[in-house]
C-alpha cells in the first residue's frame, strides 16, 4: 500500500508542477506544445519503425531510422520548444544540435531558456552580426544548461518512474485504474500526456497503461460529446482523435468531461494491466500513438484484446457519464431543455402552412448553436445574438447550412445599425479621410467591477451565466463586448484582423473581465482595442476612432446621433443625424427628426429592417445572392475566430496569433 501511495503521490506532485509550469510560466503552454511535438518526432517514430517495422516485420532500414530517431529526444526538444515559443528557427536548430546525446527533458529545459535568449540577441545586435554572434553564443549556452541540469533531472525522473513502476508491478489492477484515469484526464486537458510521460521516461507496464488508457478514453470523450450535444460530428471525431483540438469545448464543460474521463481511462487502464501490455516508447500517451505503439512490444492477440476491452470500458464510462450529466443538466433547468424545445418547435413550425418565417435567438451563448441549427435544418430563417456559437467549427457549419438551404441568417451586432455608423462607413469608402493608417477603439463598462477578486461570487442575474464558462464559452469580456469592437470596425472600414496580440485579466474569475488587444489587419495597418467591464464610471462606452492619411473620424455610442470628422489642417466637423446633408444609407435608416435621440432600439430596428427585407424576398421566391445591410452569419463566424485568437494569444504569453 505504501508503494502505491508513493507512486500516486509522486505522479500527482509531478502533475501539479507540470500544470503550474504550463499554465503560469511565461509561454509555458507553448513550450509544452513543443515538448509534445518532440515526443512525436522521436519516441513515436522509434516505437513504430524500430520495434514494429524493424523487429516485428524485419525491415532493417526502418529499424535504423527508428533507432536513430529515438536517440534524438534532447535534440528535438531543444529545437522545437524555442520554435514553438516564437524564436528564430536558426537559433533553435543551433541549440538542438548543441545538446546532442542528452535526454528530452534536459533538452526541453535548454530549449525553454533559449526561447527567451534568442529573441533578445536577434533584436539587440545589428542585422547580420546577430545571426553569427547568436549562433556562437547559443550553442555553448545550450550545452552548458543540459550538462548542469542532466544529473539532477535524471535522478529525479528515474526515482519517480521507478516508484510508479514498482507500484504498478505490486498492484497492477489498482494502478491500472488510478494511472489510467489520471493519464486520460491529462490527455484531454490543455496539458499534454505525451510530454508528461516523455519527461518521466515511463516504460514497461506503466507506459502501456497510459497508452491504452488514452485510446480507450477516446470513446468516453466521443460519447460524452454526443450525449451532451457538445458540437457537431466533426467535434466528436476531433475529440476522439486528438482532444486538444476541442480544448475550448472541454474547458467550458470540465466536470462532465474530466469526471467521465477518469473512469473511462481507469477502465481502459485495467484492461492494459490484465493483459500486461508493456510499452517501451515513452511519450506515446495519446489516442493514435496509444493505439499503435503497443504492437511493437506485445503479442498481437494480447494488444487486440486489450484494445477491445479498453474500448468497451471507455464506451461504458462515456454512456453512463453522458447520461448522468445530461440528467443533472435537465434537473437543474439548464440549457439542454432549450435545445430540445427548439428542435420540437422547429419541426412543428416547419410542418404548418402558416408556420413562422424566422426565429430570433436571444438566449445565453451555450444554446446558440443547437437552437440555430435546429431551425436552419427545418428551413427557417434565423436572427441570433452574438457571439454566434462556442467554436469556429460550429459557426462554419451554421454558415454552410444557411448557404445550402438559401436561408437568411442575421447576427445582431447592434451598433452597425446606428445611422451615424453607416455614415462613417460611407465616408471611409468615399476616401474622405484618405488611406487608413491607424485604428483605436474601446468599449468600457463597470457592471462587473464587484467581481474583482470575488472568486465567481456573482452579484447580478446576468453575471451568473456571463462569467460561467459552461454557459458563456471561453471568454466573457471579449466575447460579450470585444466582438462588438471587431465587428463595428470591420463594418466601417472593411478591414478584418489578420492577427492579434492580447493581454486578458481575469481578476480571480474563471473568465476575462478586461482585455487589451493589439491588432494587425490584412492590409498591414495596426490598431489597438480595449474592452473592460471593470472601469468605474463607464457604462456602455463604445468609442470608434479611425485615423486616415487625410483626416479622422470618431463615433461615441453613448452620444450616437453625432459623428466627429476632422480633416487634415481643418477644424472639427460634427455631423448630426437627421439633417439635410446626411445622405445614403444613413439617411434611409433615419426614423425621427434630428434632436430626438434614436438610441439602441432604433439600431436594433435597422438591423431587423434589413434582415426582414431579405426574408420577405425569400418568402416571395427571390432569395438574395448575399445578405443586405446587416451583420450576417459570416460576420458571426469572424467574431468567433476573433474571440479564439484573442484568448489563445492571452494564454500563450501575448504572442501574435493568427485570426
Amino acid at each position: 500500500m505504501v508503494t502505491i501511495l508513493s507512486g500516486v503521490g509522486l505522479l500527482l506532485v509531478t502533475l501539479a508542477v507540470f500544470s503550474i509550469f504550463s499554465l503560469k510560466m511565461p509561454k509555458g503552454s507553448l513550450a509544452m506544445g513543443g515538448m509534445a511535438d518532440a515526443a512525436v518526432a522521436t519516441f513515436l517514430v522509434e516505437a513504430i519503425h524500430k520495434y514494429i517495422s524493424g523487429d516485428l516485420i524485419g525491415i532493417a532500414f526502418l529499424r535504423e531510422v527508428g533507432d536513430i530517431s529515438g536517440s534524438m529526444g534532447g535534440v528535438a526538444a531543444a529545437t522545437l520548444v524555442p520554435i514553438a515559443m516564437g524564436a528564430n528557427p536558426l537559433f533553435a536548430v543551433v541549440a538542438g544540435v548543441a545538446v546532442g546525446g542528452f535526454g528530452i527533458l534536459p533538452g526541453f529545459i535548454a530549449g525553454y531558456v533559449i526561447g527567451f535568449i534568442a529573441p533578445i540577441i536577434e533584436k539587440k545586435l545589428p542585422v547580420g552580426i546577430n545571426i553569427i554572434a547568436g549562433a556562437l553564443v547559443i550553442a555553448p549556452v545550450a550545452r552548458i544548461i543540459v550538462t548542469v541540469v542532466d544529473p539532477g533531472v535524471t535522478w529525479i525522473l528515474s526515482h519517480i518512474g521507478a516508484t510508479i513502476s514498482a507500484a504498478t508491478e505490486q498492484s497492477p489492477i489498482v494502478m491500472g485504474f488510478l494511472l489510467g484515469g489520471m493519464m486520460k484526464m491529462i490527455c484531454t486537458s490543455p496539458l499534454s500526456s505525451m510530454a508528461l510521460t516523455a519527461m518521466l521516461g515511463l516504460t514497461g507496464l506503466p507506459m502501456g497503461i497510459a497508452a491504452i488508457a488514452c485510446f480507450g478514453g477516446s470513446f468516453t470523450n466521443g460519447l460524452v460529446f454526443h450525449k451532451l450535444k457538445l458540437g457537431n460530428k466533426g467535434n466528436v471525431i476531433g475529440v476522439m482523435l486528438e482532444p486538444l483540438t476541442q480544448a475550448p469545448i472541454v474547458t467550458s464543460n470540465p466536470i462532465p468531461i474530466y469526471g467521465s474521463n477518469f473512469f473511462g481511462g481507469g477502465f481502459a487502464g485495467i484492461s492494459a494491466a490484465v493483459f500486461h501490455i508493456v510499452n517501451d516508447a515513452p511519450g506515446t500517451a495519446s489516442p493514435i500513438p496509444g493505439l499503435l505503439a503497443p504492437f511493437a512490444f506485445n503479442p498481437v492477440q494480447n494488444v487486440l484484446l486489450a484494445l477491445l476491452f479498453a474500448a468497451i470500458g471507455g464506451s461504458v464510462a462515456g454512456l453512463v457519464g453522458g447520461t448522468i450529466f445530461k440528467h443533472i443538466r435537465m434537473k437543474n433547468g439548464t440549457y439542454e431543455k432549450a435545445s430540445e424545445a427548439a428542435e420540437e418547435m422547429a419541426k412543428a413550425e416547419s410542418a404548418r402552412e402558416d408556420g413562422i418565417d424566422f426565429v430570433s435567438i436571444v438566449t445565453p451563448n451555450a444554446t446558440h448553436y443547437e437552437v440555430a441549427k435546429a431551425f436552419l435544418e427545418a428551413g427557417i430563417h434565423v436572427a441570433c445574438e452574438k457571439p454566434l456559437c462556442f467554436t469556429v467549427e460550429q459557426g462554419e457549419e451554421l454558415e454552410r447550412i444557411a448557404k445550402e438551404k438559401h436561408l437568411m441568417f442575421a447576427v445582431t451586432y447592434t451598433y452597425t445599425g446606428y445611422a451615424m455608423v453607416k455614415l462613417a462607413r460611407e465616408l471611409v469608402a468615399a476616401g474622405e479621410i484618405g488611406n487608413i493608417v491607424n485604428i483605436n477603439a474601446e468599449y468600457l463598462q463597470d457592471w462587473l467591477i464587484d467581481e474583482i477578486g470575488g472568486g465567481n461570487q456573482t452579484t447580478t442575474k446576468m453575471s451568473v451565466w456571463r462569467t460561467d464558462p459552461a454557459k458563456s464559452g471561453i471568454s466573457n469580456c471579449v466575447g460579450d463586448i470585444g466582438t462588438h469592437i471587431e465587428d463595428t470596425v470591420a463594418y466601417i472600414t472593411g478591414m478584418h484582423p489578420k492577427k492579434v496580440a492580447a493581454v486578458l485579466d481575469n481578476y480571480g474569475m474563471d473568465l476575462d473581465l478586461n482585455a487589451n488587444i493589439l491588432v494587425e489587419y490584412e492590409n498591414g495597418v495596426h490598431g489597438v482595442y480595449s474592452c473592460s467591464q471593470v472601469c468605474a464610471g463607464h457604462l456602455n462606452g463604445l468609442v470608434i476612432r479611425i485615423f486616415g492619411s487625410e483626416g479622422s473620424l470618431e463615433w461615441v455610442q453613448e452620444d450616437p446621433d453625432y459623428l466627429k470628422v476632422t480633416k487634415k489642417g481643418q477644424p472639427d466637423q460634427i455631423y448630426h443625424r437627421g439633417t439635410g446633408y446626411i445622405t445614403g444609407m444613413a439617411a434611409e435608416r433615419n426614423h425621427i427628426p434630428s434632436g430626438h435621440p434614436e438610441g439602441l432600439t432604433f439600431a436594433f430596428a435597422n438591423i431587423y429592417h434589413g434582415f426582414m427585407a431579405d426574408v420577405l424576398e425569400c418568402v416571395n421566391g427571390h432569395a438574395p445572392e448575399k445578405a443586405g445591410d446587416y451583420p450576417s452569419v459570416s460576420d458571426g463566424v469572424s467574431g468567433v475566430r476573433f474571440i479564439h485568437a484573442v484568448v489563445n494569444s492571452g494564454k500563450n504569453g501575448s504572442g501574435w496569433t493568427e485570426v
